[in-house]
């Protein structure tokens, strides 16, 4: 039977794992390294932080040139390992009406999520949640704490069995 992308080598054996992971990892430090994005791994799963107030500004959801630019070399690493899952995940500083917040959040990850699909990743390996102001890594009572609060964290998963696409 074909798997998520269609063919049955999108799987990853439970043997495969841990190598696809470490290479793919490998390639991201050796491409990020100049970014300002730095992956952490916690077993399989690999994560990213994307943030800072030259990604979004306040108010927006359209990408800066130069986070398009430090985007690009993670946008070709994960077409290149196209056997993982991609969990996009968008947050909003405080400021503002928490549901106009939790909306800006989910279109902050779909402009991620359209970047990686122009880049050639296959829009079926997204996976994308607004979560507005909820989990901030910095306080809101400053300009530099919001604009740490506007960020969207990436998840990279294996694809260990295939993903049934979701029920419209």
């Amino acid at each position: 039977m074909d798997s998520l992308l269609g063919i049955d080598a999108a799987v990853l054996h439970a043997n495969e794992v841990g190598y696809y992971v470490d290479t793919q990892e490998a390639r991201l430090i050796q491409l990020l390294k100049d970014t300002g994005i730095a992956a952490t791994r916690d077993a399989d799963v690999l994560s990213f932080t994307i943030g800072g107030g030259d990604t979004f500004a306040s108010n927006g959801t359209q990408l800066s040139d130069s986070a398009r630019t430090r985007l690009e070399p993670l946008a070709r690493v994960l077409e290149e390992y196209d056997r993982t899952r991609i969990s996009i995940f968008g947050y909003t500083d405080d400021v503002g009406e928490t549901d106009y917040n939790q909306q800006l959040s989910v279109r902050r990850a779909r402009a991620i999520a359209r970047l990686l699909v122009d880049s050639g990743v296959a829009p079926e390996r997204l996976f994308i949640v607004g979560y507005g102001e909820l989990n901030p890594v910095a306080g809101n009572d400053s300009e530099a704490g919001r604009a740490r609060n506007r960020r969207i964290e990436l998840r990279v998963e294996p694809l260990t069995r295939p993903v049934e696409p979701a029920a419209e």
